[in-house]
């Protein structure tokens, strides 16, 4: 039963989607390495609790973790754990955007929400509630991943509010911060001792040919809890898949990301990596692979 707080009207003018997959698909996610999983988003409600609670039952079925919604208030605000070579990891999922009445209370189920009720943007009461759960968290957790759903859609420019957040986040002790909704990617910034991606873009989704079909790979590399340095991949969408890209797309790409066409300092992007090669100018050395 779809949820109520998307209108007929807004369903029939494509201003609202409602979205649900096989449960079977949380296999495949296992089968493909995935350990943890943010589920704070704005359709994880989309037909009620009831199919919020299978979403959750199929990920744990499979063996991996979940954060970012839950029966109340307190189990959706718990973290994700995994590990990985030894490597204690804690996934904090929150969602900026929350869908009337889609939000967890102490007697509700719904979503962790990435702000303060009250308000339409990230505040700093909620930044410094959000510090303090980072805070705690990095006493049980060697890498802190803070993974908030927020922008705008088809809007890549983070706001200053997104920016104090992820800032407060990695002040706070989160190694990585990362960002998802608006459909296209962010830019990438080296702050401090973090890394914060302010959008992933999509990556197993049915994008239209354009700046939604161009997304990247995310691969950070960890020794302990130092992030030790990253690399994105840069992928087209294609057929709901992500595919290895290079030229021009792989150009794009890296100018969503901010990144520099040149290979420095762990700020590698494969497949746009420009290197001079004399009189020619600028070569394109793509070698990048994804499955």
């Amino acid at each position: 039963v779809p949820t109520p707080a998307k209108s007929r009207q807004a369903l029939a003018a494509h201003r609202e989607w409602l979205l649900r997959g096989a449960p079977g698909d949380a296999q495949a996610l296992a089968h493909a390495g995935f350990a943890a999983m943010s589920i704070a988003n704005n359709h994880v409600m989309d037909y009620g609790p009831l199919a919020m609670r299978d979403t959750i039952d199929a990920l744990h079925g499979a063996g991996i973790a979940a954060s970012g919604a839950g029966d109340d208030l307190r189990l959706a605000e718990a973290p994700a754990f995994f590990e990985r070579a030894g490597v204690r990891f804690a996934l904090l999922g929150v969602s900026e955007i929350l869908p009337r009445a889609s939000w967890a209370t102490a007697a509700r189920a719904g979503v962790a929400p990435g702000r303060g009720l009250g308000s339409t943007t990230i505040g700093r009461t909620f930044i410094d509630q959000m510090a303090g759960r980072v805070r705690a968290l990095r006493r049980a957790a060697d890498v802190v991943i803070v993974y908030e759903h927020w922008g705008t859609e088809l809007l890549s420019e983070p706001t200053p509010d997104q920016r104090a957040f992820a800032h407060a986040m990695v002040d706070a002790g989160a190694q990585l911060v990362l960002g998802a909704h608006p459909h296209v990617l962010g830019p990438i910034e080296r702050y401090r001792d973090g890394l914060i991606v302010y959008s992933l873009g999509n990556f197993v989704f049915g994008a239209y040919p354009g700046i939604t079909a161009r997304s990247a790979v995310l691969r950070v590399r960890f020794a302990g809890d130092h992030l030790r340095g990253w690399e994105a991949v840069p992928v087209t969408i294609a057929g709901g898949a992500p595919r290895p890209a290079g030229g021009a797309d792989a150009r794009a790409i890296a100018q969503s990301l901010g990144v520099p066409l040149a290979c420095n300092d762990g700020l590698r992007m494969p497949g746009a990596c420009v290197r001079m090669a004399g009189s020619q100018g600028e070569a394109l050395h793509h070698h990048a692979s994804a499955s």
